[in-house]
């Protein structure tokens, strides 16, 4: 599985739509097996959400993201954590630990409604 984390320093970016960098990290049977950073500087919408395919992103954890962005990426089977924030280690670390869900990650202080529920 191959995780993306729109990254700001050492914090999750506000938003995917304008992220400058995303961290990717690779695992296997629950363990990481490497990790490194990709540009989504000076690219669309469009190009972000095929740039993320071309990379074989299975799961994106952001801040914000659009309706059209989230819209796109679950078209192309990329699932979306959105309104995630705070240092993106932490969140990943919480995230493979299945406690991703707690409100202190969230901006609104709880996980959005899943699409449908």
């Amino acid at each position: 599985m191959r995780i993306a984390i729109t990254q700001w320093g050492a914090r999750i970016s506000p938003a995917f739509d304008t992220a400058r960098v995303l961290l990717l990290v690779d695992l296997h049977a629950g363990e990481e097996r490497g990790r490194f950073q990709a540009s989504l500087e000076g690219l669309d919408l469009g190009a972000r959400v095929r740039r993320l395919v071309q990379l074989g992103v299975d799961l994106l954890i952001c801040g914000a993201v659009s309706r059209s962005a989230q819209a796109r990426l679950a078209a192309r089977g990329i699932a979306v954590r959105p309104e995630v924030c705070g240092p993106w280690e932490e969140a990943l670390a919480a995230w493979r630990g299945g406690c991703l869900q707690q409100g202190r990650f969230y901006a609104r202080g709880a996980p959005p409604a899943e699409p449908g529920a």
